[in-house]
């Protein structure tokens, strides 16, 4: 099992326990390394974490380009951010609300683009994870 702890501040970053089928805690990481608030973590098949959220600007209040990363669950680190932007390439506001990951190793986004869910259009894309 995994939990993860967002923290809500303008800097980032998240604190990530593995919890072993024993239901004791195997290892604890705070990671800080991050562009913006984490808003979402999912599994892959294949075991592989993907982490997602945006950016904040404007002193905190808005929100900016979405982002994503695959984290290394041998190493504990994220892996390189992919950044998601607006359908104008403008930047965000933009949500990421769902991650997944192909058995091709393409990462599917789905989300939004407007800073409260399920107003104004929403989007699905696919990256190239390689």
């Amino acid at each position: 099992a995994s939990t993860l702890s967002p923290n809500g501040g303008p800097t980032g970053g998240f604190a990530h326990r593995w919890i072993g089928a024993n239901g004791v805690t195997q290892w604890n990481e705070v990671i800080s390394n991050v562009p913006g608030v984490v808003t979402l973590e999912t599994f892959s098949p294949s075991g592989t974490l993907l982490i997602g959220g945006h950016e904040l600007l404007a002193g905190g209040t808005e929100i900016g380009r979405g982002w994503f990363a695959a984290m290394n669950l041998a190493t504990r680190a994220l892996g390189p951010v992919t950044y998601v932007e607006g359908s104008t390439g403008m930047g965000g506001p933009v949500r990421i609300s769902g991650l997944a990951l192909t058995p091709t190793g393409h990462v599917v986004v789905t989300g939004g683009f407007s800073a409260i869910r399920d107003q104004d259009g929403g989007f699905i894309r696919v990256y190239d994870g390689r």
